[in-house]
């Protein structure tokens, strides 16, 4: 998959075509760059209607490859190289996003088939409510 980048993309497009090949994953970006394993801070989180060039005034415009066979860590990394913004993927589990900073070494695809995978083992009905007895 290939995604277009120039100064004028908005962070929520690069999210969308992200989530359209991985919809169990998707983008967040920061203020900061990160190291592998490490996990980034709420208050750093860049809004989404931002463009490239509202956040870096020197990016160029670029085709972002991405693969199904990359690793988080690989992806990550050559986003932050090439346009000096930190992103970092999240992985659906249930009603929650996790950000995948302890699995870092798994392939998008990886993450993205074990997400589908713990959606579907969720329970389809409401379990009952349990009391206490007295």
């Amino acid at each position: 998959m290939d995604i277009n980048i120039n100064g004028h993309t908005k962070l929520s497009d690069i999210q969308h075509e992200f989530m359209n090949r991985f919809p169990f994953l998707k983008l967040e970006f920061y203020k900061h760059t990160h190291h592998e394993g490490e996990i980034s801070s709420n208050a750093d989180k860049i809004n989404l209607s931002h463009t490239i060039n509202d956040i870096n005034t020197s990016a160029t415009e670029f085709e972002w490859h991405i693969s199904g066979q990359m690793t988080v860590k690989e992806m990550e990394a050559d986003f932050q190289d090439k346009l000096k913004i930190g992103v970092h993927v999240f992985r659906k589990s249930g009603i929650n996003w996790l950000q995948t900073g302890a699995t870092d070494n798994w392939t998008l695809a990886e993450q993205n088939t074990h997400a589908k995978e713990m959606l579907e083992e969720l329970p389809k009905e409401e379990p009952e409510d349990y009391h206490e007895h007295e």
